[in-house]
């Protein structure tokens, strides 16, 4: 306990036993220690307890420790156990998360989170900070390397955007990183790997460099060396590394390709194949690291092959894929024994990808047959699955997504499913897709029904022929009756059908399957009970249930195609009459907001996000990606086939006009008022760094005094108490600028996302002005003076911004650091505090100033006393006498000017401390406030001059 005792000491220096130093007193100590300490081992101490105090007094230590530790980790870099120390410090202090330690201190955790942001917005505004810890990194200490890697992970994760700008500046930053993935030691190595993702995301520029870097060769020998897909977690974190860099990178993608790096990724899965079909080990079970690195692979592959990339870089990546193996080793993993169900439905996804909208991979995977006896082709083993009602719905869409890729763009495998459908000359024993999939439409599972419905319009899709040739499809009735067409069956289940989601299926492949082919219109439009049933689902009440209004929309939508697609065969429905049926039974109102209803569903909206479908339940399956496409480019055309297309539209699109003008009226205020705190929260920013600048002023002039008056006992205790405290203010009031300044950032960010959303509200508004023109209605004579309008707010709104950005620029060009307060009510207490602080320093100063006074009273009676013993003295001595009080009043006449002077001093600094604190009074007197107790202290003090004036 003595040694214990002894440290705290000799870091803390002696306290005593009835006095408790508070948390911010042991920060101050600490920190002054580490910065004017001439002895290393002095500073290492410091650094030391601020490592134990960082946890719990994060703030503290943030506010008042961050230059020193920096100032440290510059200067003492020879010292590895010190730096260590610092590093520790600022991992602690840039934590994400906040400490337990610090969550007791403060009693709160919501008030302990975002610290770490704040600080990290401090750090790496300097890019000299950035350039420090790269060059922190050469050092092959264990103890400096590996937490400089943790901390570069704390500051990426909280502010990645200002880590990558300040590695771009920094020379030969990318390769200091990527030298570091050849360390010998793991641990450095995995951490690094986690390092580099982070700092690549959404950053192309440090993807390609990185990519230059060799970044290829040198993970795919990690993952060599880490045993494929058996290997650890670091498997995973190095394939997370290539994702990062090739994910919607045509660039990097080209260089993978050109590189022969594909054929590594064929190494991976021929590896892992000829594990599973070795019977020593193709009865154990996957172990869930495999699985998440046999995943991690497959998403590597599938953003090679993405459908939203470039066609031309997707077609050379598709084609490196299958003359390197890599899809033929996929076909025989989709064909394996043993693969859980989770890892097949990727394996279905990513070789969807592959042979998407690709002519040769298409017919390759076609031609592959499963291994069973008698061998069977691999679609028709998927299309069994697709229509078993036990498979998860998940490895089911993945199923119907594959088919839509075999499909997609190939006219020949469209035509060869359609024939599987059409009467046969010679029987076959083996059960055709065509068989599957009508089997699966007519069942009484209506997932089953939707999955069915939407294959057949894939065979479908943009193909008038198959159509045509689909209509010759007759299906036997039960019980001897006679053949019935497909079409004709299709809508007798849709009539019978209770089910919302063989429903949905049905209307949406009929749709698809009457756009563009007159013939299908005709044969529909003589079916019975089928008119009859659409008017009524499109008279029906509006609702705001969401199977509703799919019902209705749909219904809506068939109705309309029947009308542009009608060819006027005799003994049917013309035009005209599907025209006056919608005016005069349904009512063209009530017809155009049925397929707007439809429109704005949310599993509409889910539909056209992309051609794959991702549900995990049945409730999840609705509408396909291409019914989507047609609808979205058929609905104007419905609109006016059936007399809509022209006052009722330009009607509709003034009404969307007035909605789209209302929103960006909403925007301009909110970024009006943005705009209006930002410029109150500048002149608070502003304030404060004059203050700082004052406040420094007064620490250099009281360091300096106190270095004039260090050889004298008097006053030097009140001098040293107003140094702490301005010192402590001056860190204080450096932070709260700080901290303004990270505010302010985020609330130009929020003016930015308000200018892009009433940019894109005007870029509305004009398309639908231009959709109005082209309907030939004339717009109301009051829409062009309002889009106007509301264009001059718009480049007013920018000219706003432009010269907000020219303020920013001047404020950051003087180094003045603005921020938005968390609130009116924590600035008027900080305010208060340091009001508070500002009345106890005059009262540490007055009382220095009645010493001062009681010790000059002291030796003018001294002096008086001595005078008249001098008179009563002998004759003898009298000249001796005099000559010694001669040397003592010149003595006391020194120490006199000397108490003089430094009184002067003090009174300076009494008159700068009161004018200072006049200032603080009158910002909480604007701001509403009354002045805490001790509103006298200014008179007071006047008082106390004046009779220091008398005095002297």
């Amino acid at each position: 306990m003595e040694m214990i005792r002894s440290m705290t000491q000799t870091v803390l220096g002696n306290v005593q036993a009835d006095q408790t130093p508070t948390g911010a007193e042991t920060v101050e100590r600490v920190v002054e220690r580490v910065v004017s300490s001439s002895l290393l081992e002095d500073r290492r101490d410091g650094c030391r307890a601020l490592r134990a105090l960082a946890r719990k007094y994060r703030l503290l230590v943030g506010a008042h420790a961050m230059d020193a530790l920096l100032h440290a980790l510059s200067n003492d870099r020879s010292d590895h156990e010190l730096v260590n120390y610092a590093l520790e410090t600022l991992i602690s202090i840039t934590s994400p998360e906040p400490f337990e330690e610090e969550i007791e201190e403060s009693g709160s955790a919501e008030a302990c989170r975002g610290l770490g942001q704040q600080f990290t917005e401090i750090v790496t505004k300097k890019t000299e900070n950035i350039a420090l810890f790269l060059e922190l990194l050469d050092e092959f200490d264990f103890k400096v390397r590996f937490p400089t890697i943790k901390l570069l992970s704390n500051l990426l994760e909280n502010r990645a955007r200002g880590v990558q700008d300040g590695v771009l500046q920094v020379p030969r930053g990318v390769s200091k990183l990527m030298d570091l993935l050849s360390d010998n030691r793991e641990v450095i190595r995995n951490h690094m790997l986690l390092v580099l993702t982070n700092l690549t995301r959404g950053n192309p520029t440090l993807q390609k460099i990185v990519v230059f870097e060799n970044v290829y060769d040198i993970i795919f020998e990690i993952i060599r060396e880490e045993g494929y897909s058996e290997g650890s977690v670091v498997v995973e974190d190095c394939l997370e590394l290539l994702v990062t860099l090739l994910k919607s990178s045509p660039p990097n993608q080209t260089l993978l390709r050109e590189g022969n790096h594909v054929a590594q990724l064929t190494s991976f899965f021929t590896v892992l194949l000829d594990e599973a079909e070795d019977p020593a080990k193709a009865s154990s079970a996957w172990s869930a690291q495999k699985m998440a690195n046999v995943h991690k692979m497959l998403e590597l592959v599938d953003c090679l092959v993405q459908p939203e990339g470039c066609s031309s870089e997707v077609q050379a990546c598709q084609s490196v894929l299958r003359v390197s193996g890599l899809l033929p080793s996929l076909c025989r993993m989709l064909l394996a024994s043993g693969v859980p169900a989770i890892t097949l439905t990727l394996v279905i996804t990513t070789l969807s990808d592959v042979i998407r909208a690709n002519e040769d991979n298409q017919k390759f995977f076609n031609n592959v047959m499963a291994p069973s006896n008698p061998p069977r082709p691999a679609v028709v083993v998927l299309l069994m699955s697709l229509v078993n009602e036990k498979q998860p719905v998940t490895l089911r869409s993945a199923v119907l997504y594959c088919l839509h890729c075999l499909l997609y763009k190939n006219p020949s495998l469209q035509a060869a499913l359609v024939a599987t459908l059409l009467p046969q000359t010679a029987k076959s024993t083996d059960i055709s897709s065509g068989q599957l999939l009508c089997g699966g439409l007519f069942s009484n599972d209506a997932a089953s029904t939707w999955l069915c419905a939407i294959a057949l319009s894939h065979a479908l899709h943009d193909n008038t022929a198959q159509k045509d040739q689909l209509l010759r499809v007759q299906l036997a009735t039960g019980g001897g009756g006679s053949c019935v067409s497909l079409l004709q069956q299709c809508c007798s289940l849709l009539l019978s059908s209770p089910a919302f989601l063989a429903k949905v299926g049905l209307l949406q492949l009929l749709a698809l399957w009457l756009v563009q082919c007159p013939r299908a219109v005709t044969q529909f439009l003589n079916v019975a009970q089928v008119m009859p049933y659409l008017t009524a689902q499109i008279s029906s009440s509006e609702t705001e249930d969401p199977e509703s209004q799919a019902l209705q929309g749909l219904s809506a939508f068939v109705l309309g195609v029947c009308a542009l697609y009608n060819e006027g065969a005799p003994g049917t429905l013309t035009r005209e009459k599907l025209a006056s049926m919608v005016t005069d039974r349904i009512g063209r109102h009530v017809f155009r907001n049925k397929l707007e209803a439809l429109a704005r569903t949310e599993h509409f909206l889910l539909g056209g996000k992309s051609p794959k479908i991702s549900a995990k339940k049945k409730s999840d399956l609705c509408f396909d990606f291409s019914f989507v496409v047609a609808f979205r480019s058929l609905e104007g055309s419905i609109l006016r086939a059936v007399n809509i297309g022209e006052a009722d539209t330009a009607e509709l699109l003034t009404q969307k006009v007035k909605e789209l003008q209302a929103q960006l009226s909403a925007a301009i205020e909110q970024v009006a008022s943005l705009t209006a705190d930002k410029q109150s929260l500048s002149a608070t920013v502003q304030q404060l760094t004059q203050q700082q600048h004052a406040l420094q002023m007064q620490y250099q002039q009281q360091l300096q005094l106190h270095q004039q008056n260090s050889s004298s006992n008097g006053g030097g205790d009140g001098s040293d108490g107003a140094m702490v405290m301005l010192q402590q203010q001056v860190s204080e009031l450096t932070y709260a600028r700080d901290y303004y300044y990270y505010q302010m950032i985020e609330r130009d960010k929020q003016i930015q996302q308000h200018l892009e959303k009433a940019g894109e509200i005007a870029a509305k508004s004009v398309e639908q002005e231009q959709q109005t023109a082209e309907s030939g209605d004339s717009k109301p004579a009051s829409a062009d003076p309002e889009l106007e309008t509301l264009r001059c707010q718009l480049r007013d709104l920018q000219l706003v911004l432009h010269k907000k950005d020219e303020a920013l620029y001047q404020l950051q060009k003087g180094n003045v650091h603005n921020g938005s307060a968390e609130g009116d009510s924590h600035q008027l207490e900080d305010l208060k505090q340091k009001l508070e602080k500002s009345e106890k320093l005059v009262l540490q100063l007055q009382e220095t100033n009645s010493a001062l006074e009681n010790q000059l009273q002291q030796l003018r009676l001294q002096t008086q006393d001595e005078d008249r013993n001098k008179t009563l003295g002998s004759d003898d001595g009298l000249a001796a006498q005099l000559e010694a009080e001669r040397k003592k009043r010149l003595k006391i006449q020194e120490e006199l000017s000397s108490l003089q002077a430094e009184q002067e001093d003090l009174l300076l600094l009494l008159t700068e401390q009161d004018g200072r604190l006049q200032r603080y009074k009158s910002h909480l007197t604007m701001r509403g406030v009354t002045p805490p107790p001790g509103e006298e202290l200014g008179d007071d003090g006047e008082e106390d001059e004046d009779d220091d004036v008398s005095l002297q």
